[in-house]
């Protein structure tokens, strides 16, 4: 089991020996490498992310102004009106306005290309469509400054990756039985056109081992800066080549069945071939026999009109 992934890559006979085994098996295999797979996804995600949110943190520290927050009441930098506009932002900008209670409405931050607005007590925020507005509560006291963004960024990149890796795999995990019945179709289809014979528990066993090259081939994806294109379809050729070698050597007279009742393969060829050969031997010996036919009838004769000769 614990070879199993790298076997299942090159070893055909891994798959014949496993869907021989109990299903049960099949689907430990399959839990074996949701745990590899995240496992693998944790280190490259850390590593990865880690740097990204750092910059991130200190950008964000850089233009972060003097916020004091007394009883739920915003003040920053000592002015009712300050707006900010980051280049990262692309045109965008945060407008603290702390001398106002008035709300603040999604149109009016569209207008003007806010994607936050701080008031007296309120926080709005338009992002993507999405509007929200946040009601400080009334005992709120803090103080924010950009040294205190940064004494706070090593434990705020550690939260925000914790997060980051926990979506991951619980994406991965709604993944799984996608990728299940994926290969599950697959073989079938496969199955049905050669005729193979395998039945579906087998079939099931067959897409949880085949689980192997899919994901080795989601890792090299996820991990490499080039993205490998139309991932969905390399999933179905390696899924198509992997079902024909292993019901192959499951069934070998499959393929011979289905060659033979293909006129256009390679055993309808050869079975066409054979029958065209007999047929020309046997026209060969009827030629031969008839020739021999007319060689005796003639010899007949010139024997009956010679004893004629010395009768006379």
């Amino acid at each position: 089991m614990l070879t199993g992934p790298l076997k299942a890559l090159y070893n055909i006979g891994f798959y014949v020996d496993g869907i021989g085994r109990s299903a049960k098996r099949a689907i430990l295999f399959v839990l074996y490498l949701f745990l590899i797979c995240c496992f693998i996804m944790a280190i490259a995600t850390y590593f990865q992310a880690k740097p990204v949110l750092n910059r991130a943190l200190d950008t964000i520290a850089s233009y972060t102004p003097d916020i004091s927050v007394q009883d739920g009441i915003v003040s920053v930098n000592n002015d009712n009106m300050l707006v900010i506009e980051p280049e990262e932002l692309d045109g965008y900008n945060i407008v603290f306005d702390t001398g106002s209670t008035a709300p603040v409405y999604p149109t009016e931050m569209a207008t003007n290309d806010t994607v936050m607005q701080i008031t007296a007590d309120t926080v709005y925020v338009n992002f993507m469509d999405q509007f929200q507005a946040t009601k400080l509560p009334p005992n709120t006291n803090t103080f924010i400054t950009k040294d205190t963004v940064l004494e706070g960024k090593p434990a705020t990149v550690q939260l925000l990756l914790y997060f980051f890796i926990t979506i991951l795999i619980i994406a991965q995990l709604f993944k799984v039985p996608f990728m299940l019945l994926f290969a599950f179709l697959m073989a079938a289809i496969i199955n049905t056109i050669a005729k193979a014979g395998i039945k579906a528990k087998d079939l099931f066993k067959f897409a949880c081992y085949v689980q192997a090259p899919a994901t080795l081939l989601f890792l090299l994806n996820y991990i490499s800066p080039i993205k490998i294109p139309f991932l969905i379809f390399i999933y179905l050729l390696v899924f198509v080549i992997y079902a024909q070698l292993v019901f192959s050597r499951l069934n070998p007279s499959a393929e011979n069945n289905n060659g033979g009742q293909n006129g256009d393969g390679e055993g309808g060829n050869n079975r066409n071939l054979t029958q065209t050969q007999e047929t020309d031997e046997e026209e060969a010996l009827e030629v031969q026999r008839e020739w021999q036919g007319e060689e005796e009838t003639d010899t007949a004769e010139e024997m009956t009109e010679i004893e004629q000769d010395i009768n006379k």
